[in-house]
């Protein structure tokens, strides 16, 4: 069983989890960043038909919908990656994006330059809504597409 302590509602946070500890983040970080996203889409096509996707983001604009319909998405420099990105930033193999039981992990393949999600340098993080993955000069952003359940 899990003890949720009593909180007022100014005092809400949103618990990530990174790696083996947790992080806590403000709620405003969290709707900063969704609205930084919402603005950039207003001016982008809406993703098709699926589930999840990453949004690849070029010099801050976006540029194409990358959907996630495999359990495992390789990104780097190599041509056979699944996500090719042509940077000396990237290695050929810097991460993969794996799907199990408890949704999207991305994970750092010992990169030289590493893996940044939402600003932090990450080896492995279970993503969430709205995440900003840097790699090299590229961002990838963690869309959910499904509707909840309790809509």
């Amino acid at each position: 069983m899990t003890n949720i302590p009593n909180m007022k509602s100014d005092e809400f946070r949103t618990i990530l989890l990174v790696t083996s500890e947790m992080k806590e983040i403000g709620l405003d970080e969290v709707k900063n960043r969704l609205k930084h996203i919402d603005k950039m889409l207003e001016s982008f096509e809406p993703p098709p038909a699926g589930d999840e996707f990453l949004l690849i983001v070029a010099k801050g604009k976006p540029n194409t919908w990358f959907q996630l319909d495999s359990d495992l998405i390789n990104v780097g420099r190599a041509e056979s990656s699944d996500i090719v990105i042509q940077s000396s930033k990237v290695s050929r193999n810097h991460c993969h994006i794996s799907k199990d039981n408890n949704g999207w992990s991305i994970i750092d393949d010992n990169s030289k330059n590493g893996v940044f999600v939402n600003g932090k340098k990450m080896k492995k993080r279970i993503l969430c809504e709205g995440d900003i993955i840097r790699i090299g000069t590229i961002e990838l952003i963690y869309i959910n597409n499904r509707k909840p359940e309790f809509m």
